[in-house]
């Protein structure tokens, strides 16, 4: 008799549901990072721009100067649009988080208990046949008892 463990079925569904969630988590890092990134981005234009009115600020003329300080208003509404997006992203990557670690952890109680009930049954299969190999040998000294002279 082979070893056959009875919520197989349920233990291949739980281990489903923790790759979907698998999934999801690395998807909402995926957005985390791009979030990152485009921040990143609009913070170097931003501190370029701020360098190049800086350094040339008495060199430009008055629309230069107004189309430098408006993008630097546009940068900065942008920046703060990317970060509550960011926030956003972060606090989705979390949740995804808890949740995968909820199905990972449904999933190690079922494959804990399908190892213990395969050692419980390996051990009754020992068991077993330490007692037929008893058994065998016992009737094989009777055996030998019964025919000495």
């Amino acid at each position: 008799m082979a070893f056959s463990f009875r919520l197989e079925s349920v233990l291949a569904h739980r281990k489903r549901i923790e790759d979907d969630k698998t999934v999801v988590f690395a998807a909402t890092q995926r957005a985390v990072a791009e979030e990152r990134a485009a921040l990143q981005r609009l913070e170097e234009d931003r501190s370029g721009s701020e360098e190049l009115l800086r350094d040339r600020h008495q060199s430009l003329d008055a629309d230069s100067l107004r189309f430098t300080y408006a993008h630097l208003e546009y940068l900065a509404r942008a920046i703060e649009g990317r970060r509550i997006r960011l926030a956003a992203a972060e606090s989705e990557a979390e949740r995804a988080r808890i949740d995968l670690v909820a199905a990972a952890r449904d999933t190690k109680v079922l494959d804990t208990l399908k190892t213990r009930k395969r050692e419980a049954y390996d051990y009754e299969r020992a068991l077993i046949d330490q007692r037929e190999s008893d058994d065998a040998n016992a009737r094989r000294f009777v055996g030998r008892l019964r025919s000495a002279p």
